[in-house]
């Protein structure tokens, strides 16, 4: 059962959150401890908390982990914190690095955000936030747009 004062709180501080993860961006780039390629996706892929996204999207491309940089130009390179968990990835084309997704994870949630190539001074037209119980079981997943 969705708890809509939390979902119109959550849309209320939308800006805040938004701002919450840019303070943290050079925090997460730093904390980087290793990085993997993975082959295009859509989307959030392989880091996508919805747990039906690739049953009801048809074509979705999950993409996979890599275990060499790939040939093409069309990639992703997704860097990990200390425990194992993504803390951002670049995706690539064929000009260079086009956006980067930052994860930003607080007690019970993991706010989403993806930026226009690395800069931080972009705002992003959207983002996710997911939260989790108390068994890191996903209960709700939102998206926040203007």
């Amino acid at each position: 059962m969705y708890d809509l004062q939390k979902m119109k709180y959550t849309l209320s501080k939308r800006n805040e959150i938004i701002d919450q993860v840019r303070q943290h961006i050079e925090q997460l780039r730093e904390s980087a401890v290793h990085y993997q390629y993975a082959t295009a996706f859509d989307f959030l892929g392989l880091f996508s908390p919805s747990l039906i996204v690739d049953i009801i999207t048809g074509g979705y491309k999950k993409g996979r982990l890599l275990k060499n940089k790939p040939k093409t130009n069309r990639h992703h390179q997704c860097f990990y914190d200390k425990e194992g968990n993504c803390i951002y990835f670049e995706s690539y084309n064929e000009f260079g690095c086009s956006f980067t997704t930052y994860f930003l994870r607080t007690e019970d949630s993991v706010i989403i955000a993806p930026f226009i190539g690395r800069s931080k001074d972009e705002y992003p037209s959207y983002v996710y936030v997911a939260y989790y119980d108390e068994s890191d079981k996903i209960i709700e997943y939102s998206e926040l747009t203007p």
